[in-house]
C-alpha cells in the first residue's frame, strides 16, 4: 500500500513538472532594433476577435535581458502580436513592432520564432481644424518615404486585417503622402505595399504597416496627420507553424473537358456568396492542375477558383465553385488535411 502511495505522488510531481514545462500554446521569439536584440520591450497580445485597443490589450509579457520572449496563451484561436516601448523619447518618437504576419495563429503544440523588428515612430497625432474631415496618412519604410501605398480605414478588425467595408485610399504619392476623406467616427487604419503584382496573398518581401495608436478617433471637423511606418513580411520559416498543425485542403482545378488548368487561385469565403474578398487564397495551381491551401484552423469554408482577383468575375473569366456539398462548403477540423476537393471551372458571360 505505502508503495503504491509513494509511486503515485511521484507520478503526480512528474505531471506537474511536465505540465510546468509544457509547450502548449506558447509563441516564444525576440525583439529586435536594427538587428540588436532589445531588453524589457512590451509585448501586447490581443485576441483576433476584440478590437486592437492598445490601452487594453488582451494579454501582455516583456522581453528580458537577451531581447527574448515567452507568451502562453489560454487556447488555440488567431491572435494579434506587437511589441512597443513603455515611453517616447524627447523628441516625441517611440518604438513599435507589429507582426508582419498577423494575425497569428497559435495551435496547442505552440509556435516559435515569432521575431519582432522595432520601428521608429512619431506618437504624436497633428490635428487642424477645417471645413471637412480627412486622415492625411505619411507612409514611410526605414525612415524614408514611400510611395505607392495604399491604406484601409476599417471601423474594426474584427474579421482581421482584410475586414469588409474598408475605405480605400488612392495610391500615396513620391512624398509617401495620401489622404482619406471620412465622417466623425472610429477607424483603424492598416496600409500595404505589394512589390509584385496587384492580386493575390501577400507574400514575403511585400510592405505592411499597422498605425500604433489604433484606434483613430475623429472627433470634430479637420485634418487628422498620423504617421505609419511600413515592414517587410517576413519569411515563413519552417517551424513557424508545425506539420500536425497544419489545416489543409488540396485538389486539382480542371475544365468542362476534364483537363487540368494552370494558373487559377483558389479561394476560401466565410461568405457563401463568394463575391467580396476571399478569406484566404491559395497560390496559383501548377501545370497540372494541382493546388493547396493552408487554412488557420478548422471550421466551416465555401471554396471557389477563379483566374482573376478583386470584384466579382467578369464576362471572359475563368470561374467554379466546388460542388462536393450543396452549399459549396469544405468542414473540416484544425490539424485535418482533406485532399480531393475538386473544382471545375467555366468560362463566365
Amino acid at each position: 500500500m505505502k508503495k503504491n502511495v509513494i509511486f503515485l505522488f511521484i507520478f503526480m510531481l512528474l505531471l506537474l513538472s511536465a505540465c510546468a514545462g509544457s509547450k502548449h500554446f506558447r509563441v516564444t521569439g525576440k525583439v529586435a532594433l536594427e538587428k540588436k536584440p532589445q531588453p524589457n520591450i512590451e509585448l501586447l497580445a490581443f485576441k483576433s476577435q476584440t478590437m486592437l485597443d492598445f490601452k487594453k490589450p488582451d494579454f501582455t509579457g516583456k522581453t528580458d535581458e537577451s531581447g527574448n520572449y515567452s507568451m502562453t496563451f489560454p487556447g488555440e484561436g488567431e491572435y494579434y502580436i506587437t511589441a512597443k516601448t513603455d515611453k517616447k523619447d524627447a523628441k516625441g518618437v517611440e518604438l513599435f513592432a507589429f507582426y508582419g504576419r498577423n494575425p497569428l495563429f497559435v495551435p496547442k503544440v505552440g509556435v516559435t520564432n515569432i521575431n519582432l523588428n522595432l520601428q521608429k515612430v512619431t506618437s504624436d497625432i497633428k490635428f487642424a481644424k477645417a471645413e471637412q474631415s480627412e486622415i492625411k496618412c505619411v507612409l514611410t519604410h526605414n525612415g524614408e518615404p514611400l510611395s505607392g501605398v495604399t491604406v484601409y480605414v476599417a471601423v474594426d478588425l474584427n474579421e482581421g486585417m482584410q475586414t469588409k467595408g474598408f475605405v480605400q485610399s488612392d495610391l500615396s504619392d513620391e512624398k509617401g503622402e495620401t489622404i482619406i476623406p471620412v465622417d466623425k467616427g472610429t477607424y483603424y487604419l492598416t496600409a500595404r505595399k505589394r512589390m509584385k503584382g496587384m492580386f493575390g496573398p501577400m507574400k514575403a518581401g511585400d510592405l505592411i504597416g499597422f498605425f500604433h495608436k489604433n484606434p483613430l478617433v475623429v472627433s470634430e471637423k479637420g485634418i487628422y496627420t498620423i504617421n505609419m511606418e511600413l515592414v517587410e513580411i517576413p519569411k515563413k520559416k519552417k517551424d513557424d507553424t508545425p506539420e500536425e498543425a497544419k489545416t489543409i485542403i488540396s485538389g486539382t482545378v480542371q475544365n468542362e473537358d476534364g483537363k487540368p488548368v494552370k494558373g487559377i487561385w483558389v479561394c476560401a469565403y466565410k461568405d457563401q456568396q463568394m463575391f467580396g474578398k476571399p478569406l484566404l487564397i491559395s497560390e496559383k495551381t501548377d501545370a497540372t492542375g494541382k493546388y493547396k491551401l493552408y487554412l488557420p484552423k478548422g471550421d466551416k469554408y465555401y471554396v471557389a477558383a477563379r483566374n482573376t482577383l478583386g470584384g466579382p468575375p467578369n464576362p471572359g473569366d475563368l470561374h467554379g465553385n466546388y460542388s462536393g456539398s450543396d452549399d459549396n462548403s469544405v468542414s473540416l477540423k484544425t490539424g485535418e488535411k482533406i485532399d480531393k476537393i475538386d473544382i471545375t471551372i467555366m468560362e463566365m458571360w
